[in-house]
């Protein structure tokens, strides 16, 4: 797979570089290649994380009623990268969905701290997206 992956670098980085000196002269091309790059790389360091390109997946083994069930139980510094491939209204979905799931799931001997700290991260995300709390 790292071959496959250095291969298809290498060629982005030959269209890429002929795509630059096709527009030496054009301002707004090279804006808007400049702008393509910049897209190409968070797109590249999403992929890194595990859970992206399995919801990316057209046959994503991770179904619709599985996915906030999913991504509460996400670990480490992936969870803001994930949460950054929905818009705010998908987010603030995600979050009421999420705040259900939980408050059903709350019961005596039940550890919800990795979930709850999702939960908290996602409202972060949902409220710098929309720029207000999310309604409670």
């Amino acid at each position: 797979m790292a071959a496959e992956k250095n291969a298809l670098r290498k060629l982005h980085d030959v269209v890429v570089s002929t795509l630059v000196r096709a527009a030496a002269n054009d301002p707004l091309a090279r804006d808007e290649i400049a702008q393509e790059q910049a897209a190409h790389q968070l797109h590249q360091e999403l992929l890194e994380y595990p859970l992206v390109p399995q919801l990316l997946r057209a046959d994503s083994p991770i179904a619709a009623g599985e996915l906030v069930a999913t991504l509460l139980t996400e670990t480490g510094t992936s969870f803001p990268g994930v949460l950054s491939l929905f818009d705010a209204q998908q987010l603030q979905e995600l979050y009421q969905e999420a705040r259900s799931l939980l408050a059903a799931a709350a019961a005596p001997g039940v550890d919800l701290t990795l979930a709850r700290a999702c939960l908290e991260v996602m409202e972060g995300a949902a409220h710098t997206m929309v720029g207000a709390r999310i309604l409670q």
